[in-house]
């Protein structure tokens, strides 16, 4: 319902949604962590996009709540959460304005998106997310490339950003 809404009034910030959200991603259940990263992501989006300076502040957007998707790109974390977390990193760095965003701009976060971008068994869709959120966030703060110059999972980040050029899905190449 909230990826549809135009205003979501401070009562649901109130009821601490974001933390009950962030919370909910160690559940044991595979399809629970999946739509809770669903709506988590959604909902930061629409926090990210307010005009309010204290809107992180508001909604409860802490860093343990910035961890769950570092989390979720870092472990061993089923593919269609790993998008949404991607998806959700992609969406907020596009969008100027949101402070707290800063924090999806650090260099861990580029390189474990690197990583999602250079390995092969994963799908196409992940893959071309990956990419373009690492794009973004690297327009957003260049100087996250240069920890990429070293290796990432054993692999030369000329010889990763020469593949990702060459790749056959669109979305990597094109990112």
């Amino acid at each position: 319902l909230m990826r549809h809404a135009t205003h979501i009034g401070d009562e649901l910030a109130k009821s601490e949604a974001v933390k009950v959200l962030a919370d909910t991603m160690s559940d044991t259940n595979e399809r629970v962590r999946r739509r809770a990263m669903a709506t988590l992501g959604e909902l930061l989006f629409y926090v990210a996009t307010q005009q309010r300076p204290d809107a992180a502040e508001v909604w409860g957007v802490t860093d343990s709540v910035i961890e769950v998707f570092i989390r979720t790109l870092k472990y061993e974390e089923d593919e269609i959460t790993k998008h949404y977390a991607c998806k959700t990193i992609e969406n907020i760095v596009s969008h100027e304005g949101a402070s707290w965003s800063d924090a999806f701009t650090e260099c861990r976060t580029a390189i474990l998106l690197f990583a999602i971008v250079l390995k092969k068994e994963s799908g196409d869709q992940i893959r071309g997310t990956a990419a373009s959120a690492l794009s973004r966030s690297i327009r957003c703060n260049a100087n996250i490339l240069h920890p990429l110059v070293g290796e990432v999972d054993n692999v030369n980040a000329r010889d990763g950003l020469i593949g990702m050029l060459r790749d056959t899905e669109a979305k990597v190449q094109r990112s």
